[in-house]
């Protein structure tokens, strides 16, 4: 009888012993869940047993890591809106200043030919500002990851063909004449056909823009991707490689009055949406810009 009741008594004392800590650990992951939760920190809860609140504790810690790259994330976009609303505000100044200043020309002169110019640079001004809004927009469309582009089977020499048709009297202005290296046969990619004409605009508005002689456009059919490539010179003006497909980056800002810095980061999303790839390179005076796309076999 003794002995049975020293038994129960020392069982007793081990189960009060064990519930003291367990209710003491749940307190200190409490006190440090309650830390976490009130500062910015990269903190994870800890704990010197090594047993099924282990288990527990990883569970949170795997929430608070989730947590902690999503408030990550919401500050980088929150960042990024902030760029984005500043440069856009800088960029949209210079054509609305020139576009008041034009305006003024034009009520203020009383010859014809004055006029039509007037009209001209007016018009030249509203469509440089619509296509700044329109790449702001595309560019933050592409910023929502619930955005998805539908992908179809396109013929990318028809496509690349018929920009480069669009372009005919800027390049003509420009006194630039297209090198074309461009197959007779169809070739065919995984891709979505508006987002791939925007690609080839916007790379061959690059190429007008910031590049100096004739522009190189060649389309190659690999084994397993079709790879097109645009290249002309361009002047050396501090260009940083490695930057050219960020967003706002221009490498020369004297001749970026009329561009949001976009182009070529609206480019590397669409590209990679198609799950496709691009690269840009810099030899010598020569620029070059290079899109790998998911090639699709004729049915």
């Amino acid at each position: 009888m003794h002995l049975l009741l020293a038994i129960v008594t020392i069982a007793m004392i081990i189960g009060w012993g064990l519930v003291y800590l367990i209710l003491k650990e749940i307190n200190s992951i409490t006190t440090q869940l309650e830390f976490i939760t009130e500062n910015k920190t990269n903190m994870i809860v800890t704990s010197k047993y090594n047993n099924s609140i282990r288990t527990f504790i990883n569970r949170i810690n795997l929430l608070i890591e989730n947590t902690s790259m999503l408030r990550r994330d919401y500050i980088h976009k929150e960042n990024n809106l902030k760029d984005t609303l500043t440069s856009l505000s800088h960029d949209i100044r210079t054509p609305l200043t020139s576009l008041d200043g034009y305006f003024q020309l034009l009520f203020d002169t009383d010859s014809s030919i004055e006029k039509d110019q007037y009209k001209s640079i007016i018009k030249e001004q509203i469509d440089s500002l619509k296509d700044m809004i329109d790449t702001l927009f595309t560019y933050v469309k592409l910023q929502n990851n619930s955005y998805k582009l539908e992908l179809k089977r396109c013929c990318v020499n028809e496509i690349l063909m018929d920009c480069l048709f669009g372009f005919y009297q800027k390049l003509n202005n420009e006194g630039m004449e297209p090198k074309l290296k461009i197959s007779d046969r169809q070739l065919h990619v995984l891709a979505n056909k508006n987002a791939l004409k925007r690609v080839f605009q916007n790379l061959i508005k690059n190429c007008i823009e910031h590049g100096n002689g004739d522009m190189e456009i060649e389309l190659e059919d690999s084994c397993e991707s079709i790879n097109i490539s645009f290249s002309n010179h361009f002047e050396n003006n501090g260009l940083n490689i490695k930057q050219v497909f960020n967003m706002f980056y221009k490498a020369d800002e004297a001749r970026s009055h009329t561009s949001t810095g976009l182009g070529l980061a609206i480019v590397k999303e669409l590209i990679e949406n198609f799950c496709g790839n691009v690269e840009a390179r810099a030899e010598d005076d020569k620029f070059q810009i290079i899109v790998r796309l998911t090639k699709v076999s004729f049915r």
